[in-house]
């Protein structure tokens, strides 16, 4: 899948994404590894974003997030463990 748009509940052992949109509607319980990740619903599990993961002041990151560069709305929030990648991969 190119561009992953999730506005009800999915539950997935491993995704591969260029891009994640959890909507404001959206429950994404699983891992998933991605270009980018938008989330502004909930996310519970572990994101792994090569590049930017933002979280909207709707959204909720439960879990494991990785990513390269990370943008938060203000209300966003992040419950768990952050990582930042660094390099090429």
């Amino acid at each position: 899948a190119e561009r992953l748009v999730v506005e009800g509940t999915v539950e997935s052992q491993m995704i591969q994404a260029g891009e994640l949109d959890v909507a404001q509607t959206g429950v994404f319980r699983g891992e998933v590894q991605v270009e980018d990740a938008v989330i502004a619903g909930v996310f519970d599990g572990t994101v792994t974003a090569r590049g930017n993961l933002i979280i909207r002041a709707t959204g909720t990151v439960k879990g494991v997030a990785r990513c390269k560069r990370l943008s938060v709305e203000e209300g966003g929030k992040i419950m768990g463990s952050m990582e930042m990648l660094h390099g090429e991969g």
